[in-house]
């Protein structure tokens, strides 16, 4: 018969199986970490790209409705009688437009309107035509306040329209 010397074992086994065992648990959280971030820096990049395209429809929407324009140009003139005392007779008047969505996005636009130039493409150089381009500058606002996302767009616009 063969005995085996139990009092030579140590025990190695045992302690080599906990080493392994505590490594993998260290490099599974860390893993779990990483990932847990990644998912964090992808639902921001979400959330800034949806908030930019918010401003920026908003924005949009506000300029496609002519009505906006000519409210912004008539309230414009309508300021520039009221203060002409002033230097500054152009303009600091704004339409605004708010847009409530399911995901908690508040979106507004200002347009205003900011003087006559060129109209470019309408005249021949020499100052003979008889078009005006009726310049505006629209701002869109868009924030989501849950995730601390905003994001503004501003953009520049221009209506022709005959001259004097």
């Amino acid at each position: 018969m063969n005995k085996t010397n139990y009092k030579k074992e140590q025990g190695a086994a045992l302690l080599i199986g906990l080493v392994m065992i505590f490594m993998l648990s260290i490099l599974g959280v860390s893993s779990m970490r990483g990932s847990t971030l990644e998912r964090r820096m992808a639902t921001n990049s979400i959330q800034t790209a949806t908030t930019f395209q918010g401003a920026e429809s908003t924005s949009e929407i506000v300029l496609n409705d002519e009505k906006n324009m000519t409210r912004a140009f008539e309230i414009s003139n309508v300021k520039t009688l009221i203060d002409s005392k002033s230097d500054e007779a152009i303009k600091a008047v704004t339409v605004k437009i708010d847009l409530k969505q399911d995901i908690g996005m508040e979106s507004t636009a200002e347009l205003r309107y900011l003087g006559t130039g060129p109209a470019i493409g309408f005249s021949t150089g020499d100052g003979s035509s008889n078009f005006v381009a009726l310049r505006y500058e629209v701002k869109g606002d868009s924030k989501v306040e849950s995730v601390r996302s905003r994001a503004r767009v501003t953009q520049g616009a221009y209506r022709i329209a005959p001259g004097n």
